[in-house]
């Protein structure tokens, strides 16, 4: 049986367009005349296939809610003890993203349906909202887990009982299958229009930019071992495998790993499967961004580059990182050096700061000097005076 975290992390990695499930392919558009009936014709069947799927997509939801989801906080069916009020696990912020779309985006791209300009804004308008796919990315593997262990004994039964075409693995899979399908229909329209394209630009690296951190989400809802969390190490950035050679360790040249990118550090893992088959990676060490004082491309070697940690020459070592292509190379450094030299600020301007002393030793200090009619100055001199009578000053 097929793995819903494996299906996630490969419909995401594709990002092909035979996610697209409606009839209508863009391969019958290309095959339309030439012309500017042709971009207009394109143009007109793009955003319809926008809106019918879109209304489709809902559809899909509405139905996962009304029969697995209902199943289970009416418990009609006998409910297993391992899923006693497992519902948030299982289908996670599914009912936000229903309300979400059903309500309100499905509603503003009608609206506009003829206008891809528009049609553009709505992306745009609504961005903030696309931030539940990625709240829905970072439950996937939890509710997977949890699916595979009841499918044969309960949801299968939940299926059979309803005459669903779909297992709940397939309705839960469709959030990231539409997320992933929004990006090619903008980039199509923009294509074929001429008007609306700075709109359109952008409402398409909205949706980039929200299939990205779902996928990062993903990713990182497999990995098993790292205590510390995102709360703790700051916002998750970036996510990518890579072959390193570490200098301070003989055993890893050339090593296989998977690095996540943190706001404050470098989580270095093992790639791995568990007994059923599933990628999950294992925790194996972190890298503190702070201690990262360098990032310097390898000449001569494409997807290359150099990570000199430690900030002193004893503990200074040389990590060597390759990427599979050469612009995930140029993205890693990139952002490196950016989070090295807002580190670097930080750490200047804490530095910067005076140190305050308690208001209540100041006000005990200038009372004692008032009633002993003395200055701190006086104090000093008379210990010098002291010091020097007594011998125990060096010639002076």
């Amino acid at each position: 049986m097929e793995q819903l975290a494996s299906q996630i992390l490969a419909t995401i990695e594709r990002l092909g367009e035979h996610l697209l499930e409606h009839p209508l392919s863009f391969t019958d558009l290309d095959r339309m005349s030439d012309g500017a009936t042709k971009s207009a014709s394109r143009e007109t069947f793009i955003l319809a296939e926008l809106i019918e799927t879109e209304k489709a997509y809902v559809q899909d939801l509405r139905e996962c809610i009304d029969t697995y989801m209902r199943e289970m906080l009416t418990q009609e069916e006998e409910i297993p003890a391992g899923l006693n009020n497992m519902e948030d696990v299982i289908f996670g912020n599914l009912m936000e993203l229903y309300e979400f779309h059903h309500k309100i985006f499905l509603k503003e791209l009608e609206k506009h349906e003829s206008v891809p300009e528009d049609v553009g804004r709505c992306f745009v308008k609504w961005a903030e909202k696309f931030q539940l796919y990625v709240d829905y990315g970072k439950n996937s593997d939890k509710s997977t887990r949890l699916i595979m262990e009841h499918t044969v004994n309960y949801f299968n039964k939940i299926q059979w009982k309803h005459g669903l075409a779909f297992s709940l693995q397939s309705f839960l899979l469709k959030p990231i299958q539409r997320m992933t399908k929004y990006p090619l229909l903008l980039k199509k329209l923009l294509e074929c229009c001429e008007d609306g394209k700075g709109v359109l630009k952008e409402a398409l690296e909205v949706t980039l930019s929200i299939l990205k951190r779902a996928n990062d989400a993903i990713h990182f809802s497999v990995l098993e071992g790292f205590d510390e969390g995102v709360e703790s190490q700051g916002e998750l950035l970036r996510q990518e495998s890579f072959k390193m050679w570490d200098s301070k360790l003989p055993f890893c040249r050339g090593k296989n790993i998977h690095l996540f990118l943190l706001k404050n550090s470098l989580v270095v893992c093992k790639v791995a499967k568990d007994d059923k088959g599933m990628k999950k990676y294992i925790y194996k060490r972190k890298i503190n961004l702070a201690d990262v004082t360098l990032t310097e491309h390898l000449r001569g070697d494409p997807g290359k580059f150099v990570l000199r940690v430690g900030r002193t020459l004893m503990s200074h070592k040389r990590i060597v990182l390759k990427a599979s292509i050469v612009q995930t190379e140029l993205d890693w450094i990139e952002h490196i050096r950016k989070l090295n030299k807002e580190h670097t600020l930080h750490l200047t301007g804490t530095l910067k700061e005076p140190i305050g002393i308690p208001k209540a030793i100041t006000a005990n200090l200038c009372k004692s000097q008032r009633k002993s009619g003395k200055l701190l100055s006086n104090s000093v001199a008379s210990w010098f005076k002291k010091s020097s009578k007594s011998g125990t000053l060096i010639n002076e």
